[in-house]
């Protein structure tokens, strides 16, 4: 008939199953079979049984003995309870309520993202540019380094999209700065008339100082791009005055020391659960 009640974890040999030990010197003694507890094994020494505990403890297949031993000894020991095998839970049903608690090195591997509640971080990317770049062309172009390519893992997340710039212009000179997934602008406002960018910025003054100075634009967009592949956002810049430099992580002017204040610029993308 069916085995009824809780299943054993290990099972067990039915008949006592005997070890020689006889040769063995001092005060330790080595099973074949490990075993959890004294009573598992009677232990005897020139016919003489061994009180469990007093006589004798284990440890898995050690044994040590309050007493010593000498090779013309006669031992031997006989196993009460020999395991046999370990019993592995079936897939999928070990319940929570079956766990009561668990070291935290246990707790290896990755959380999948479909568990992770809205809202949370599920990888990082971001990159930094810091070498200069200029150009005077009111066409956009690439700002070279300030690219990042991220792989999103679900269809439903929103990519973060963080951008912080430095950069310098001649007195009274505008530039502008957009923020693209691939070849798209995720940036462009609504107004009916213009170029919609995602920043403009306006270099200007009283003097000339102001060739010497460096300013900074960020920008923070929130994109849904609907997509697991992966997806390149980067950041392109365009100056107004063709002829008039707009430069990235400089200023206009580099031919006084004293002026000049050099910086970094980046862009960071998030993958938002949702």
């Amino acid at each position: 008939m069916g085995y009824v009640g809780n299943q054993q974890a290990e099972g067990f040999v039915q008949r006592p199953t005997k070890q020689d030990l006889t040769g063995a010197t001092g005060t330790s003694l080595t099973l074949t079979h490990a075993v959890s507890k004294e009573e598992d094994i009677d232990l005897y020494i020139n016919n003489v049984k061994q009180e469990p505990t007093t006589a004798y403890t284990v440890a898995d297949t050690a044994v040590t003995l309050t007493g010593s031993v000498v090779a013309s000894d006669d031992i031997y020991v006989v196993y009460n309870s020999l395991a046999l095998q370990t019993v592995v839970p079936p897939d999928g049903s070990v319940t929570n309520a079956k766990i009561d608690t668990m070291a935290a090195t246990k707790l290896t591997g990755t959380i999948d993202d479909a568990r992770m509640p809205a809202g949370s971080v599920l990888q990082v990317k971001s990159a930094t540019k810091t070498d200069k770049q200029s150009t005077t062309s009111s066409t956009p172009s690439d700002v070279t380094g300030l690219s990042v390519s991220i792989t999103p893992t679900s269809t439903s997340s929103k990519i973060l999209v963080m951008t912080n710039i430095n950069f310098g212009g001649n007195l009274n000179v505008y530039g502008a700065f957009d923020v693209l997934r691939g070849s798209s602008k995720i940036t462009e406002g609504t107004y009916p008339t213009g170029n919609q960018v995602a920043a403009t910025i306006a270099v200007g003054g009283d003097n000339n100082n102001f060739d010497y100075k460096i300013m900074t634009a960020s920008h923070n967009f929130l994109d849904s791009p609907a997509s697991t592949s992966a997806l390149t956002y980067k950041v392109q810049f365009a100056s107004t005055h063709s002829s008039v430099a707009f430069v990235i992580n400089a200023p206009y002017k580099t031919d006084n020391a004293a002026y000049i204040i050099g910086g970094t610029s980046t862009i960071t993308v998030m993958e938002i659960a949702q």
